[in-house]
């Protein structure tokens, strides 16, 4: 049965009026939901700073020494010290000129326990005068000039204040080669000859004052090179027996030079403490040699490696049995509560 158009019209009106509340109350619905809310985002932990370590005062740089290293010529030789003391100078048995036996007082001193060698005047002076070569054995045929040029520039090397001036100068390179009116210096703490008395008191052991014929002995051939046992020649410094204080052949091998200048009687009017030698100026041409050589012979009284024998020579000889050795005027060393 076919409806007829009216009722097809009030059909759909009452559809629509039922559907009305439905559309309300979802739009209700829809309008009453909450929103979505996002996915909470994990926040990243916080950064640890780590706390800055307190500040320390920094301690005052503590200043370092500068290390030096010694020079070559330092382990070429050695020295000891010889302590101040008195002895009796001279001989009443010997030469003339070895009298009277006198009382002297010697200041202390430092002496180099053997005779210069040629590797040390070499390093030195940068030649080599002697006539036996060995770098071992004593230079010779150096005079007592050289010598004196020898221990200034040694000084300075090592650092002393030299001890000898000519002209008002210690370099010995503006000396020339005529230097005669040398003076010294005895209270710098550089190297020099010994004076006779200092050379002559350390033979007899310094303060000891040992009454030995030759330098630590009475048996010469125990500390001395001479004829009867050196063959006519030098030989290695040390090689034979020291004295008591350390010193080797200041008995024999070569003889050696000494400041002062020599006078057969000066033993008469020598100064009682640290005397220097005869002044030149009372005719004095030759200066003192000490000690005796490879060619000395042997005497009971006059054997010229006796600790008492005094001989002299021209400063400007050269001869292949005379070298020397060195002293320095010894000076205490300070303590570190001064």
């Amino acid at each position: 049965m076919k409806l007829s158009h009216s009722v097809k019209k009030t059909s759909c009106i009452i559809m629509a009026a039922l559907l009305i509340p439905f559309a309300a109350s979802a739009k209700k619905a829809k309008k009453d939901t909450p929103p979505a809310q996002p996915a909470p985002v994990e926040e990243a932990a916080p950064e640890v700073i780590p706390e800055a370590a307190p500040e320390v005062p920094a301690e005052e740089a503590v200043p370092v020494e500068e290390v030096k290293a010694l020079p070559e010529q330092a382990e070429m030789f050695t020295m000891v010290t010889v302590a101040a003391g008195g002895f009796s100078m001279g001989s009443g048995r010997g030469d003339t000129n070895e009298r009277p036996v006198h009382w002297v007082d010697v200041n202390a001193f430092n002496m180099s326990t053997t005779e210069i060698t040629q590797k040390l005047f070499t390093s030195v002076m940068g030649s080599n005068p002697s006539f036996f070569v060995d770098e071992n054995k004593p230079v010779e045929k150096v005079t007592w000039y050289q010598a004196v040029v020898f221990c200034n520039k040694l000084s300075v090397i090592m650092g002393l204040t030299p001890c000898y001036t000519f002209n008002g100068s210690t370099d010995p390179d503006t000396w020339g080669d005529k230097f005669d009116k040398v003076s010294c210096d005895f209270s710098a703490d550089g190297y020099r000859l010994p004076t006779e008395a200092e050379w002559e008191y350390a033979a007899a052991e310094g303060s000891k004052n040992s009454s030995f014929k030759y330098a630590g002995s009475d048996i010469v051939k125990n500390v001395a090179w001479l004829t009867l046992n050196s063959d006519q020649t030098t030989h290695a410094v040390g090689g034979k027996t020291p004295n008591a204080l350390g010193l080797y052949d200041l008995s024999g091998n070569v003889e050696e030079w000494c400041w002062d200048w020599f006078a057969d009687n000066y033993y008469a009017n020598s100064p009682a403490k640290n005397p220097k030698g005869a002044d030149q100026k009372d005719g004095a041409d030759s200066r003192v040699i000490r000690g005796g050589s490879y060619g000395s012979a042997d005497y009971e009284y006059y054997g010229t490696t006796r600790i008492a024998e005094r001989h002299k020579m021209w400063p400007n000889t050269k001869a292949k049995n005379i070298g020397f050795r060195i002293v320095q005027t010894y000076t205490a060393p300070v303590s570190e509560s001064e």
